[in-house]
């Protein structure tokens, strides 16, 4: 009998052998394999693993993009956030996966003290060089999740668009970003629609194939880490 995956979501378990896909990233040269999990649909890759280099490299388009301090437009779940989100609440905001800081610039501009966190050094230098946002962090959820606790610090707001799927382990990262929350406080995210209309071209160029995320339903897993939701 094959060796057993558990799903990164629900941990039912799929066979090695089960992958519906094989994939091999230009970028590494690594095999990637796609699984589906039959309980809650969620659809990953193998090795599950995340890869800090590749945020920094220069053959990803967009962090080439956030290097040259070139991508000044929101983006759609950014504009969503500032039409749905409400007027009356503000404080602090942490935005995890921060890259060029347009997101934290805008939410600045709206009453919000911001702080972001990323992987990518050179995007986290250009925030505070081009911006003067000096709350931001070269580092992990891990590591701020740490630095926070010696800080005492919670936020009113926590934000991750397009960045879940780019976790291993997303229900521990729901976790510290529970921790981070104060009582009653909100979280905002996206993630990609794996059916959207272009998923075939972008995904071979997306670095969540790089970091072979889970592409999964978002409303199956914030139940269960105890958040309350609605759709922006």
């Amino acid at each position: 009998m094959p060796p057993m995956l558990p799903c990164p979501i629900c941990g039912t378990e799929v066979k090695t052998d089960s992958f519906k896909e094989v994939y091999v990233s230009p970028y590494n040269n690594q095999e990637y394999k796609r699984y589906e999990c039959p309980n809650c649909d969620v659809h990953w890759w193998e090795p599950l693993k995340i890869i800090p280099e590749f945020y920094e490299s220069e053959v990803i388009w967009y962090c080439i993009a956030f290097h040259e301090g070139v991508g000044t437009r929101l983006g759609e779940y950014h504009k969503a956030f500032f039409k749905h989100f409400p007027p009356s609440v503000r404080g602090k905001l942490l935005d995890v996966g921060c890259g060029d800081g347009r997101f934290l610039k805008h939410a600045k501009e709206q009453g919000f003290e911001v702080w972001g966190i990323d992987f990518d050094k050179k995007s986290v230098e250009n925030v505070k060089r081009n911006l003067g946002i000096d709350t931001v962090f070269a580092m992990s959820l891990e590591e701020f999740y740490e630095y926070a606790k010696e800080k005492n610090l919670k936020f009113d707001v926590i934000t991750f668009f397009e960045v879940l799927e780019h976790q291993d382990k997303p229900m521990e990262f729901l976790e510290m970003v529970k921790g981070l929350l104060k009582e009653g406080g909100y979280i905002a995210g996206s993630v990609p629609n794996r059916e959207r209309i272009f998923a075939e071209v972008v995904r071979k160029y997306d670095s969540y194939r790089l970091s072979s995320s889970p592409l999964f339903k978002i409303f199956k897993v914030f139940p269960r880490k105890g958040f309350e939701f609605f759709w922006l």
